[in-house]
């Protein structure tokens, strides 16, 4: 087989942090909005004392909301005990 006429997903990640009121949330607004012809997900990691593993919350928030109004194609909350260091999109595949 030569590959010709197989399309690969490409996938790439990006890391935000920063402290509270930094501008993380309006960075990715400001990322997906400017950038439609592609398509952007985005997925926000929040730290809960309430999970014992990482359980997506389907309601999403504040945040994944701002980036589904500014054009993101896929948003996901993801609720993780405090300290998890696990891979946040093995434990999106986990939820389904």
């Amino acid at each position: 087989m030569s590959g010709e006429g197989i399309r690969v997903l490409e996938r790439a990640y990006t890391l935000v942090t920063g402290p509270a009121g930094g501008g993380k949330t309006t960075l990715i607004e400001r990322l997906v909005a400017s950038n439609r012809s592609r398509r952007l997900g985005a997925v926000r990691v929040l730290e809960d004392d309430a999970v014992d593993a990482a359980v997506e919350d389907e309601a999403g928030n504040d945040e994944t909301r701002r980036w589904e109004a500014a054009g993101s194609v896929e948003t996901h909350l993801l609720r993780v005990p405090a300290g998890w260091r696990g891979d946040c999109f093995d434990a999106l595949e986990a939820c389904d």
